[in-house]
């Protein structure tokens, strides 16, 4: 994967990650009627394009902040693999974690470096 692939996919998670965000929010009984942007990223292009595209993917009681339908349709999906993958990550860490831990005292771990 190439390092602009790279930063795009940081970008495109950090959406949806805010996304994710606001669902949380919005399902909790929050009203979000604004989303304040600040930092170094406000001065990055291709960070404010990601935001403003999120904006816009984000329908919210009823009031549709006028997405173009394809970008709209689009970015949905890509959300909903987001979540799947989050979810999957959830499921699988949970699943580790019920995995004793390996014991650094033993000389014969596999795990542990010898010195």
């Amino acid at each position: 994967m190439g390092d602009h692939t790279q930063y795009l996919a940081t970008l495109q998670a950090s959406g949806y990650g805010t996304r994710h965000i606001n669902d949380g929010m919005i399902n909790s009984g929050h009203q979000i009627t604004r989303i304040l942007m600040c930092g170094g990223g406000t001065k990055n292009p291709y960070w404010l394009r990601g935001r403003h595209r999120l904006r816009d993917s984000m329908v919210r009681s009823g009031a549709s902040l006028a997405a173009r339908p394809q970008t709209k349709t689009f970015d949905d999906a890509k959300y909903a693999v987001y979540l799947q993958l989050y979810h999957d990550m959830l499921r699988i860490s949970a699943s580790m974690h019920a995995w004793p831990k390996p014991s650094p005292s033993k000389p014969d771990n596999p795990i542990v470096p010898r010195k």
